[in-house]
């Protein structure tokens, strides 16, 4: 089995907020980032060194007497400038700061509108490149030309942006 090589992931998240939300990015549950959020785009980089990785958007802080209608809704994902498209609603959302044991109590799939203390975190696989091609069916080893025109990718992308033909 060959290593892995350390691959270079710039990461753009575009959101929108209210008020002034404390937010904490992490990578495979290591911080990143820690921040007021002052802008509708968040930018870093990061070295991933593994097959599986996590991104984790972290939502704390937030005091819900003074500060009842702050929020931050996620609205896309880039990894080095490529969105993740509708990967973005393979998530699960939990409370910020609870157990392990209360995570099973507390979750929401697919919620990305963090109007609570809570985390969302994606699941993701390195190299980048192929795990995209791989999702928007694109990879290129397996089609002609890189395109692909089969029944099978007709119902998935169907399936993908919720297209029913009646």
């Amino acid at each position: 089995m060959t290593k892995l090589k350390m691959e270079h992931i710039d990461i753009d998240i575009k959101i929108d907020f209210a008020l002034s939300p404390k937010l904490k990015i992490l990578v495979d549950n290591k911080p990143i980032k820690d921040f007021t959020v002052t802008s509708n785009l968040i930018n870093f980089s990061t070295f991933i060194d593994k097959r599986k990785w996590s991104l984790s958007i972290c939502h704390y802080g937030k005091n819900y007497i003074t500060h009842n209608e702050e929020y931050v809704e996620i609205k896309d994902i880039k990894l080095n400038s490529v969105s993740i498209g509708a990967m973005i609603w393979e998530t699960i959302q939990y409370p910020y700061d609870i157990s392990n044991k209360e995570k099973s109590k507390y979750q929401w799939k697919g919620n990305l509108y963090l109007g609570h203390n809570s985390t969302c975190t994606w699941n993701f696989t390195s190299p980048t490149e192929k795990m995209l091609r791989k999702f928007y069916k694109t990879d290129n080893s397996n089609t002609m030309n890189s395109q692909e025109t089969t029944r099978e990718t007709l119902e998935y992308m169907k399936k993908k942006f919720g297209i029913t033909i009646q």
